[in-house]
C-alpha cells in the first residue's frame, strides 16, 4: 500500500491507504490510492467531498480551481503514474534485478529439443507452418530466410513452409484472422493445419500442441505439421533450421545464408547485431531508468557507426558475395529504425537517413533482392501497431508522421565486393 498526505508545499509518504489534500480555499479532499500486493492490478479512485462542479469555470475544471491546487494534482499524478508505469513495464519488458535494463525472456522451444524427439530422416518428409507477425522484427528475419532459401509456397509451388500471418491485438495477443484461412484437405499435415487455423490466437495453438504450456505465446512459431510438434519459437534458431530444411530438400543450397568459408565472420557479426542492435533498441525503449537507457543507447549508436564504416568497404555485412545471415539480421532493425525506434523507443541521437552508407545498404537490399525482400515488411502498418499497442510507451495512441527516406533512390553499391 502506498499513501501520502499532501498539502500545497510538501509531498510526504506514510503507511496508510489514502491521500488527504488540504487546500486553503476548501475543505480537505480525500483521495484514495491502492496497489494490490501481487502487483497484477492497480485500483485508483478518488472521492471528492466537495461538489466541485459549482466552481467549474471556463478557465478550468473545478478540481483545479478550488478543490485541489494544480501543483498538488501534478505531484499526485507523477507519484501514481510512475508506480503504475513500472508495473506495466515489468509485465511488458521484465528487467534483470533492479538494474532497470530489459532482460529478454529465454525461448520455450528450440530445434534441438525437436530433433531429439523425431526420427532420423523425418525432416525431409515433413511439412511446416510458420506463424509470423508482419510487424515483428524477429519474425521478419525468418521471413527473409524463408524467401532467400526458396521455401515459400509461391516460389516452389510445394507446401514446404506454410506461412500464416497473425495480428497484434490491443490486449497483447497474437490473433488469427479467419478470413486468411487456407483450406488444405487431403493430407494429415493439411488437416492439422486446418485445425490450427480454426484457433483464435497463438496461445490456443501452443496449448493445442502442448496442453501444459503456460508461458508467453510469442511469434515466430515454427511447427512440424506431420509430427504435430513445435520445432522452435526462437527466431535465430528458426533461421538456422530453415537452412537445414532447404539443405535436405535440395541438392545443395543455391542461396546459402551461412556459407562455410564465411561462417566464423558471420557468427561474430550476427552476434554483435543481435545483442547490440536488434535487442539493443528494445533495451533503449524499455529502459526503466536513466542509467539503463544511457548504456543501451550508446551500444546502439556505436554499433550503427561501426557498421556504417564497415559497409563502405564491402557490399554485405560479412564480406560475402551474397547476403548472409548477418544481413538478414540487420535488415529488420534498419527498416524500422526511423519510423519506430528513433521516435517511440527514443533512439533519437541520429536518424538512419543520416548514416548515408547504412541507408544506401538498405536501399540496395530492397532493390537488388526485391523478390526475397518485398512483402516482408510494411512501414505504415508497423508504425500503427507499435504506437497503438505499446501503451506504456505511448498512452495517447497517437501515430506520428515520419520521413524514412526514399527506398528507391539509387544506392550506388554495385561496384563493391
Amino acid at each position: 500500500m502506498f499513501a501520502a498526505t499532501l498539502n500545497t508545499e510538501t509531498l510526504r509518504l506514510k503507511q496508510a491507504s489514502e491521500f488527504v489534500v488540504y487546500s486553503r480555499s476548501s475543505r480537505p479532499t480525500l483521495v484514495k490510492f491502492r496497489v494490490s500486493s501481487r502487483g497484477s492490478e492497480v485500483s485508483l479512485f478518488a472521492s471528492l467531498q466537495r461538489h466541485v462542479r459549482k466552481n467549474t469555470t471556463r478557465q478550468g475544471a473545478g478540481i483545479l480551481s478550488s478543490a485541489v491546487p494544480f501543483e498538488v494534482l501534478v505531484k499526485f499524478a507523477r507519484f501514481a503514474w510512475k508506480r503504475f508505469w513500472l508495473l506495466l513495464m515489468e509485465e511488458l519488458a521484465p528487467s534483470k534485478g533492479r538494474s532497470g535494463s530489459y532482460d529478454r525472456p529465454p525461448p520455450a522451444y528450440v530445434s534441438d529439443n525437436y530433433r531429439q524427439g523425431i526420427k532420423q530422416g523425418e525432416i525431409a518428409k515433413s511439412e511446416f507452418a510458420l506463424f509470423y507477425g508482419l510487424e515483428c522484427p524477429w519474425c521478419h528475419r525468418c521471413l527473409l530466410a524463408m524467401n532467400f532459401y526458396g521455401l515459400n509456397d509461391e516460389t516452389l509451388g510445394a507446401p514446404i513452409i506454410n506461412s500464416v500471418r497473425v495480428y497484434p491485438s490491443l490486449d497483447g495477443k497474437w490473433v488469427l484472422a479467419q478470413a486468411d484461412r487456407k483450406e488444405k484437405p487431403g493430407t494429415t499435415a493439411g488437416n492439422f493445419l486446418e485445425n490450427l487455423l480454426s484457433m483464435r490466437d497463438l496461445k490456443e495453438i501452443y496449448r493445442k500442441i502442448e496442453p501444459s504450456f503456460a508461458g508467453r505465446a510469442t511469434a515466430p512459431l515454427l511447427i512440424d505439421l506431420r509430427a504435430a510438434r513445435i520445432v522452435s519459437n526462437e527466431s535465430s534458431d528458426i533461421v538456422r533450421f530453415l537452412r537445414e530444411i532447404a539443405r535436405v530438400r535440395a541438392e545443395g543450397l543455391v542461396n546459402d545464408l551461412y556459407p562455410y568459408n564465411y561462417q566464423k565472420q558471420i557468427e561474430q557479426d550476427r552476434s554483435l547485431i543481435h545483442e547490440k542492435l536488434n535487442n539493443g533498441v528494445y533495451k533503449v525503449g524499455f529502459a526503466k531508468n536513466q542509467t539503463a537507457y544511457n548504456e543501451a543507447e550508446s551500444d546502439v549508436f556505436e554499433t550503427l557507426q561501426y557498421l556504417d564504416e564497415k559497409l563502405t568497404r564491402q557490399r554485405y555485412v560479412s564480406g560475402t558475395p551474397f547476403p548472409s545471415e548477418s544481413d538478414v539480421f540487420l535488415f529488420p532493425t534498419l527498416i524500422r529504425f526511423d519510423s519506430v525506434y528513433h521516435t517511440l523507443f527514443r533512439c533519437s541521437r541520429r536518424k538512419l537517413t543520416e548514416f548515408h552508407t547504412l541507408h544506401a545498404w538498405l536501399r540496395d537490399m530492397v532493390q537488388s533482392h526485391r523478390i526475397q525482400v518485398s512483402g516482408t515488411f510494411d512501414i505504415e502498418e508497423t508504425m500503427t501497431s507499435y504506437f497503438r499497442s505499446l501503451f506504456p510507451l505511448n498512452p495517447s495512441g497517437i501515430v506520428p508522421s515520419c520521413d524514412v527516406g526514399c527506398l528507391e533512390d539509387p544506392h550506388g553499391r554495385e561496384a563493391l565486393k
